[in-house]
Formats: C-alpha cells, structure tokens, sequence
C-alpha cells in the first residue's frame, strides 16, 4: 500500500497561476462557459437596465405631459364633476404632499393624515377588488355578482345572502382567487358602506366647489374668466378666488395653465381655418382621407405641401366666390330698371383673409408634438406601469436563465473534470489536498464567472441603450438613472460570481473526491 503523504499548501498566486494555464490550454471549452455565462447576464442586464431606462423616460413624458396638459385638467377640475367611478380611480392615483391630494381630501372632509391613509388605503382595495371583478369574463361575473358592475358590485354583496352565494360559487372556481389574504375581502365588504359614504361625500363636496366656481366665473363660464383675468393681469386674484371656492392650484402650474391658454387660441384659430367651407368640402378628395380637422392639422405638421394646398385652396375659395358674386351682380343690373336702385347681394367674405402659412405650420407642429407625447405617455404606462420594480413575469424569466445558465456551466465544469482525470490524479499523488482541487475548480469558474459578467453586463447595457436612444432620443437623457444603472452593474457582477461558484461546487467535489490511483487507470 502506497504511503503518499500530504505536501504544503500552495499559495493563493501559484493556485491562480495553474487556473489561468488550464483556461488558456482549453480555450475552447472555457469560452463556452464564458458565453453561458455573457448570455445570462446579458438577458438579466438587458431586463433591468431596459426597467430602469423606461421608467426614466416615462417620468420624463408625465412631468411633459402634465405641464402641456395643465390648462385642460384645470379646466376639468373647475367645471366637471367625476362620476363616483372616476372619483374611485383618481383618488387611487393621487400622491400624498400634492395640491390634487390636499383638494380630494378637503373634499371628503378629512382632517388628520391618519384619516387620511385609512381613507386612502380603503379605496385603494377597493380599485384593487375592481380590477379583479372588471378582468372576469361576462359569464362568470354573471355566476358570482349577477352580472353587477363597479361599485354595484359591493353594494350588492353587502347583503349576507348574496355575500354567501358570492363566496359559494367562488370555491368552485379553482382558477380564481380574491387579491389580498384570506378573510380580507369580507372585512372591505363590511366597512364598505362606510367607504362609500366618504366617496359620496367627497364627490358632493368636489360639487359645491364647481358651482361655486361657476358662480364667480359668470355667464361666459370658467375659460372666458380666466382668460379674461390673464388679459386684464390679474390671475393671481383670479386663482386666490378659485382656492377660495375650494379647489386649490399649484402655483407651479399656473405658469404652464397660462401657457395653455394662449395654446388653446391658437389651436381654435388652426381649427377655424381648416373647417372654413373651402377646405372641408376639397380635403377628401384632395387626400383621398376622411376630413377631420385634428387629423387635418396633425397630418399638416410636416407637410409644407398640405399647407400650402390649404392656402390656394381658400384662395380658390375667395375666387369662386368672387367669379359668382360678380355674375350675379351682373345679372341683377340686367334686370333692374333704369332709375332703380339695384338690391345687390352683399360681396362675398374672404377665405383665405388672415390665413398665414407660418402661423399654421408652427401650430399644426405643436399640436403634433403634444399629440405624440401623449401617444407616447400612454405607451409607457402600459409597457412599465405607473410604478418602480421588475415585474414578475420579469422576475420569472430571469431566474429560469439563471437556471439554465448554473447547469451549462456545472455541465462544462464535468466535462472539464473528465478531460482531467489524469492530471488531478497526479496533483493528487503530488500531496496536493482535496481542499485544493476543489478550490481549483472553483477559482476557474469565478473567473470565467467575472470575465462572463463583465462582457455580458457591457453588452446587455449597449443594445438596450443603443435600441431605446434610437426609440427615444433625448429624451432618454433627461433623467438618466445612472445610480441604477451602477447598482444593476453591480448587481451583474455579483450574480454572475454567484452562479458561477455554484455551478462548480458540484464539479469542483467529484474532482477533490477522485481516488488517485483509480483516476490513472482511466484511458
């Protein structure tokens, strides 16, 4: 029986030295490691740096949208009074610390920020419950709440009876289950009709402060008002009236609702030009389009030819109208007597008069700014939602390529351990120790794990910086999360060492547990 005695430990540099000669001798099947290894983290830097882009972009075109749309949700806010529905879905939206946020609660007559949370945290069950209820075929709705819509919904199943038959035809449905843990749902229904009374509450006040508002308005209604308080310089008194009726502006919109004023004339100004009778009668035929005045002036935006077309065809107009008026005119003093004073038609109005070609581009590019902007804010709220966080179907795909990525490299790692049955044998009967080979192992994958992680977490970054630069230009600047980004690179680095450690965990102790002399018998 051979005595081989265990020999002292090699250093950490002689270690990595023998790592790096055995990746460089297999080359070939290290680089296939370290592809798995860049196509994994590729994909999960991809995922989360596409998250973090998009999300940035989409705050960036909600604070564009918001500041172009301040005019129109001002006037909303003043003049029309949601549906309880409506008034539902904005409370879930609001954001505690704004003025939307101080109106709605004024509105419901809630006085301290606890009321205001409990308050706030009700509804927002309570969307979440709809969500459910509104994402249910007709049929099964029609099985669990007859068929009831929105809020009808918990108004019906606050009767016990329907809430047990509710809950009876739900057990059947094994597919289905309630948002939220168990026994929560029948604890949202029993404070329901308190819920409702806030929300009715809040709507009755969010009335007073309309009618109010009308009231101080006049008869010309809230636009004319305060269009005629930013002519006359006055809209600071005009918006401490309006906070007086109760609904409160930020005083950092009120620039941007003046700005959308002075839009809003210029906009009905392009409009009137395109439904002057010249052009509405000629544009279908024309384009070979249906005639809509917004389509009109987006499809107008970067069309010098179809302005110019709008300008000779108002043009035309002024001359058929002329050429008409000067026949009947002639006709008229055919027939009148010598003596009489003719009755002639009054001449005819111009068209084209105060149409100007630079106003109408610059307008018609605005509105098609404004118009994509908007296209593109709702894009981004249905592609990355409203809120921050991968999701879970996101989540879920990562964790299955982090999977596969852990089996090809420990099925890589095997093949490596094969290939070297000899070799470790030899260290072995060298007085190498088990703890060695296995560290061995481990240390060549980590380091094909960092070179994978590097590479993959560079490229998964530039394809999508590079896709999403070409979707959103600029705008993908604006507010670069690069704090996210460097946490995602991080976050690369790490799972990539991780996966590879544990991938060759497995390999790395059938290599250290190898008996020598039956390793030198393999051919």
């Amino acid at each position: 029986m051979l005595d081989v005695r265990e020999q002292a430990r090699l250093p950490f540099r002689r270690m990595l030295d023998l790592c790096l000669d055995t990746i460089s001798y297999r080359l070939f099947r290290s680089a296939v490691t370290v592809v798995i290894i860049v196509l994994a983290i590729a994909f999960l830097a991809s995922i989360m740096v596409e998250g973090y882009l998009g999300r940035s972009v989409r705050d960036t075109v909600v604070g564009k949208t918001l500041r172009r749309t301040a005019y129109s949700r001002f006037m909303v806010r003043a003049g029309h009074v949601e549906s309880i529905e409506s008034l539902l879905a904005s409370i879930n939206a609001l954001r505690p610390g704004t003025t939307d946020y101080d109106n709605y609660m004024a509105w419901a007559g809630v006085k301290t920020d606890a009321q205001a949370a409990a308050f706030l945290k009700r509804t927002r069950t309570a969307g979440r419950y709809l969500d459910f209820f509104e994402g249910l075929s007709v049929g099964r709705r029609a099985l669990l709440v007859r068929g009831e819509r929105d809020l009808a919904i918990f108004d019906w199943l606050t009767d016990a009876r329907n809430r047990e038959s509710f809950h009876e035809h739900l057990s059947k449905q094994r597919s289905l289950k309630l948002p939220g843990a168990p026994g929560e749902f029948d604890a949202f229904i029993a404070d329901w009709p308190a819920t409702r009374r806030q929300l009715e509450a809040c709507r009755a006040g969010y009335q007073d402060t309309v009618h109010r508002i009308a009231a101080l308005s006049g008869p010309g209604g809230v636009g004319a008002a305060l269009a005629a308080a930013a002519a006359e310089n006055r809209t600071e008194a005009f918006f401490a009236q309006v906070r007086a009726a109760g609904l409160r502006t930020d005083p950092k919109e009120i620039p941007d609702i003046l700005a959308g004023i002075r839009y809003q004339r210029e906009f009905n100004w392009a409009i009137e030009q395109l439904r002057k009778q010249p052009v509405r009668t000629t544009w279908n035929r024309e384009w070979q389009e249906r005639f809509s005045p917004t389509l009109a002036l987006r499809a107008a935006a970067d069309s010098p030819a179809r302005v110019s077309w709008i300008a000779g065809a108002l043009a035309k107009g002024d001359a058929a109208d002329r050429a008409r008026w000067e026949k009947e005119k002639a006709r008229i003093l055919a027939r009148t007597p010598e003596g009489q004073t003719p009755k002639l038609p009054p001449e005819p109005k111009s068209w084209s008069e105060g149409f100007e070609a630079e106003r109408f581009t610059r307008i018609a590019r605005e509105y098609a700014a404004q118009a994509e902007l908007l296209e593109a804010e709702q894009a981004l709220l249905n592609r990355y939602g409203r809120t921050a966080g991968l999701s879970e179907k996101a989540v879920w795909l990562i964790l299955v390529s982090f999977v596969v990525c852990v089996v090809g490299i420990a099925n890589a790692m095997l093949m490596s351990v094969l290939e070297r049955f000899k070799e470790i044998a030899t260290m072995k009967c060298l007085g190498a120790r088990n703890g060695t080979i296995g560290f061995l192992f481990i240390t060549e994958s980590t380091i094909m794990g960092i070179i994978g992680g590097v590479i993959g977490m560079v490229l998964g970054f530039l394809i999508v910086l590079g896709r999403m630069s070409w979707t959103y230009g600029g705008m993908l600047y604006e507010r670069f999360p690069y704090e996210s980004i460097w946490y995602t690179f991080l976050m690369c680095l790490a799972c990539s060492l991780v996966l590879s450690g544990v991938a060759a965990i497995y390999p790395a102790r059938v290599a250290s547990r190898m008996a020598p002399m039956e390793a030198m018998r393999v051919d």
